[in-house]
């Protein structure tokens, strides 16, 4: 029993023993793994072009090639490689920096790209990446600047993050039927590439897969795609218009799409995250159908050229600043599915010249109307609270009716407002008024309230500046706004 046991031993330790030795054979060094097989290792110095064996012979025994190791080229006078059968892996930074390198062949048989592999290869002008690679590892071929042409086979299961990223020179890829992913950063400034075209099997586009493609000017989502992910399109500037019909597109997908004109949102989208249409500054009209049940904040802050916006009945609440900084929008349908206006939502709208607030409305948040161009408002009765600053600056307001149904009106709501001669209030019961909330609107401005309640409004201080022969009793459910 000794005896087997000290065999055993024996046999594991000569074992490990040949698979630490390294050897160099026709200037390349290698590894050996184990009794049949080598790994082309480290510190490579090799100029020109190279064809690696399938196999070497050391100390007359033959060993298959079957891995390139990390950082196995350090080389910037490489200008070809061709890898054979039998190499699975190559490794971490492989090729990295290799200036000069101009071509590449990749095996069948090849399963894994690691990060970085050749990363930096500036030299490299096109890549054929075999149908048995499941994994393409971080940035891959990142900043291959001279590389115009690649492909994504069907086999890749794992990775890819970034692995085109920084190819400025990138012209087409070929991706291909069976390729369910798009992975993040995979494209992410390629801004040579002119147009993609997404084969039916692509369920998710990942986080800025193609940010700051900048001559990207034709994309076609296939509707199996579910996702498209945080900034995948960001300031892609050449992108004009544009069809969607996932269900979820996410924040900032289309952010900084300065020549994007014409979006066209489909049926199956439910939800639009933060930021998601911003600095879309050619967009001039956009409809959100009914399917979309939630707008995240900011969704078109800054779309200066959006003249008209149709809001649909699946929106109860519109987030922070969704339309803030839209100079030049005019026209917005708010459905009567909406019971929240929140901060900022409609700030700095200069050309609004008419808004109506539907009586599912309960809430105006802050600076939700801050500085915009109607010259009247009606609050429904519906609404409990103005919040501070919502209707600030509005200097082109002259009239404003507010419901029954308000009990706060905050700190500056209506403040500044330097041309608003008439306040129509509906409640019995005085709201509650917060500071300086008509601060700055014209001397004159009278104010109406239902008959018999002149004295109660006059009791309390925040209205007793309408108290000297500005406040009058009338039915002011009959009495209309003046423009």
């Amino acid at each position: 029993m000794e005896r087997v046991i000290f065999l055993f031993w024996t046999l594991l330790y000569v074992g490990e023993l040949t698979a630490q030795i390294s050897f160099t054979s026709a200037g390349l060094n290698y590894r050996i793994v184990n009794d049949t097989s080598v790994g082309l290792v480290g510190n490579n110095m090799v100029c020109g072009d190279i064809v690696i064996p399938s196999s070497v012979v050391y100390e007359g025994k033959r060993y298959d090639v079957t891995f390139i190791d990390d950082d196995a080229f350090l080389c910037s006078s490489l200008t070809s490689v061709i890898i054979p059968e039998g190499v699975t892996f190559i490794g971490r930074e492989a090729f990295s920096y290799c200036d000069s390198l101009k071509s590449v062949v990749l095996p069948e048989g090849l399963l894994t790209i690691d990060d970085y592999a050749f990363l930096q290869c500036g030299s490299l002008n096109s890549i054929s990446i075999p149908n048995s690679v499941t994994t393409l590892g971080k940035e891959a071929f990142g900043e291959c600047k001279s590389l115009a042409s690649a492909n994504i086979p069907n086999s890749i299961m794992y990775g890819c993050f970034g692995v085109f990223s920084g190819c400025k020179g990138l012209k087409s890829v070929d991706i291909e039927d069976g390729v369910t992913f798009i992975s993040e950063f995979m494209f992410g400034d390629c801004c040579g590439l002119t147009s993609v075209v997404f084969p039916n099997s692509i369920r998710t586009i990942g986080e800025n897969a193609f940010s700051d493609c900048y001559g990207l000017a034709f994309i076609d989502i296939p509707n199996s795609v579910k996702t498209i992910g945080e900034y995948a399109f960001s300031n892609c500037y050449g992108l004009t218009s544009i069809d969607i019909g996932v269900t979820y597109i996410g924040d900032g997908a289309f952010d900084g799409c300065s020549g994007l004109k014409s979006v066209n949102i489909g049926e199956q989208v439910t939800t639009i995250g933060a930021y998601a249409f911003s600095q879309c500054t050619a967009l001039t009209s956009i409809t959100i159908p009914d399917n979309v049940t939630f707008l995240d904040d900011c969704v078109f802050l800054g779309c200066w050229s959006l003249t008209s916006a149709v809001i649909g009945n699946g929106v109860s609440y519109i987030a922070p600043f969704t339309f803030s900084g839209c100079h030049a929008l005019r026209t917005v349908i708010i459905p009567n599915s909406v019971t929240c206006i929140d901060m900022g939502v409609f700030m700095e709208c200069y050309n609004l010249t008419s808004i109506t607030i539907p009586d599912s409305v309960t809430f105006i948040g802050e600076a939700a109307f801050l500085e915009c161009g109607f010259k009247s408002i009606t609050i429904p009765n519906s609404v409990e609270i103005i919040d501070m600053s919502a209707i600030s600056g509005c200097e082109k307001l002259k009239s404003v009716t507010i419901g029954s149904g308000v009990t706060l009106i905050d700190d500056y709501a209506f403040s500044y407002c330097s041309t608003l001669k008439e306040i129509k209030c509906l409640s019995k019961e005085p709201p509650l008024v917060g500071i300086e909330a008509f601060a700055e609107i014209d001397n004159d401005c009278s104010l109406s309230v239902p008959v018999g309640s002149s004295a109660t409004y006059a009791s309390q201080p925040e209205w007793s500046e309408f108290c000297e022969g500005r406040i009058s009793e009338k039915d002011v459910s009959k009495m209309p706004c003046r423009d």
